[in-house]
């Protein structure tokens, strides 16, 4: 007697397109905080002289935490942390040839920051060893 195998179709996977996500849980350490940036008043000093250790558009060193990861410890959303923009600093040197044929390398430095991108706004995803402190109190 002879049976039948049962005749299966293969479905592809159906796919997800993501247009804008709105909210996420960050995973094991990692922490959601603001990206908030320098803008050209927060420069300028009560004195009227321009801080020259920051740039216009770059990311300050505070930031305010969104959401946290399951593992990470003594960190909650709403907390007001530090950490170092300079941890993810990237120098990429660039030739430039002088009078006579010496060749000079230059670094110049570009950031690459962990973004997410949440309601068409973006985020830092941080990893909790990046942060250094978490600020209790402050003016």
């Amino acid at each position: 007697m002879a049976t039948k195998k049962k005749e299966t179709k293969t479905q592809s996977p159906e796919r997800v397109i993501v247009k804008n996500v709105k909210k996420i849980k960050p995973r094991y350490t990692s922490v959601l905080t603001t990206m908030d940036v320098y803008d050209a008043k927060e420069l300028q000093r009560q004195s009227g002289i321009i801080d020259t250790s920051k740039q216009v558009m770059s990311v300050k060193e505070f930031q305010k935490v969104i959401a946290v990861g399951d593992m990470v410890r003594g960190i909650k959303p709403g907390d007001i942390i530090a950490f170092s923009p300079a941890a993810y600093e990237k120098k990429k040197y660039t030739e430039n040839s002088l009078k006579d044929g010496i060749i000079k390398v230059n670094p110049t430095i570009d950031y690459d920051f962990p973004i997410v991108v949440l309601d068409n706004v973006p985020y830092l995803l941080l990893q909790d060893r990046d942060i250094t402190y978490v600020v209790e109190d402050y003016e």
